[in-house]
C-alpha cells in the first residue's frame, strides 16, 4: 500500500518468487485438483525456492 492506496506489483511481497500473473493459474489448478493438493504443490514450490 502506498499513500493509502494499493500499488500493482509484478511479485508478491509475501512470496517474492511468485509472479502475480501466476495467481489465476493457481486458482484454476486448485479447482481442478482440489485445494489440498494445490496447497501441497505450492508448499513444495516454496521449499524449492528456499533451498536455492
Amino acid at each position: 500500500m502506498v499513500d493509502g492506496s494499493y500499488e500493482e506489483r509484478e511479485n508478491s511481497l509475501a512470496f517474492p518468487f511468485l509472479p502475480i500473473a501466476e495467481i489465476p493459474g493457481l486458482i484454476e489448478q486448485s479447482k481442478a485438483i482440489g485445494q489440498r493438493a494445490a496447497v501441497r504443490l505450492f508448499r513444495e514450490r516454496v521449499r524449492e525456492f528456499l533451498a536455492e
